[in-house]
């Protein structure tokens, strides 16, 4: 994201892998007006690369920022909890935020639902 704050790479290619960043960029083709940093544009960035990143990868990530919250959640429901979730997510930290859902026992019940069955 930030490489394309003043430079252009002169093609429609969005996504590139550090190495071919690297390779792509040039001098050349930066530009010499002002850069215009977009917010909305850094959060599609982030989720391309969390949706890139394999449900392992992503259950490791997890697991390490919470670490007793999911000490009794499997590895491979872990892994299939982020792979429902991350087409949903930004961060990885948003997988666990909004798919608590997935990792607790309910707290409390909707009274309607309940009265209906």
């Amino acid at each position: 994201m930030l490489a394309f704050l003043g430079w252009n790479p002169g093609t429609t290619q969005e996504i590139f892998t550090l190495e071919e960043m690297v390779n792509a960029f040039s001098l050349e083709r930066v530009s010499k007006s002002g850069a215009k940093f977009d917010a909305d544009k850094t959060k599609w960035f982030q989720q391309q690369y969390l949706r890139a990143e394999s449900p392992s990868s992503l259950a490791t990530m997890l697991r390490e920022k919470h670490e007793e919250e999911l000490k009794n959640v499997a590895d491979v429901y872990l892994e299939t909890a982020c792979t429902l979730m991350k087409e949903r997510a930004t961060f990885v930290e948003d997988i666990f935020t909004e798919g608590n859902y997935l990792f607790g026992n309910p707290t409390e019940f909707d009274e309607a639902t309940i009265n209906k069955k």
